[in-house]
């Protein structure tokens, strides 16, 4: 996993995170495109997960999953720090709110120019 800096501090990446992936190598997608997403890397507090996890969630619809499918990810922006929360309508209301943000986030971004540079 790797290393990142924070407010100056040097850590282990574990947060929410926002970003664009490439699925033009995924069967699933077939498709050349890179879409909105977000993303978790962590341990997951919630349900006290003993091993590192990277969760990618795309902001558009598919009929099909891409669980196992290998994707291209630019992570562009933090979201938030993980966190337990007091029940799951907590936790599902907080990844709603990360979803909400990042779309608005990532409308603002220069998504060709940058799809070009670190997608070719």
């Amino acid at each position: 996993m790797g290393r990142y800096t924070r407010n100056g501090r040097r850590g282990t990446l574990c947060d929410w995170l926002v970003g664009w992936i490439d699925h033009s190598q995924c069967s699933a997608a077939r498709l050349s495109q890179v879409d909105n997403m977000v993303m978790s890397i962590g341990w997951n507090p919630q349900y006290q997960n003993e091993k590192k996890t990277l969760e990618v969630h795309l902001l558009r619809k598919f009929d099909k999953d891409f669980y196992g499918s290998m994707m291209d990810v630019l992570i562009l922006g933090f979201i938030r720090p993980m966190s337990a929360f007091n029940s799951l309508d907590e936790l599902r209301a907080a990844i709603a709110s990360d979803i909400a943000f990042a779309g608005k986030e990532l409308e603002q971004c220069d998504k060709q120019a940058l799809s070009q540079r670190f997608f070719p």
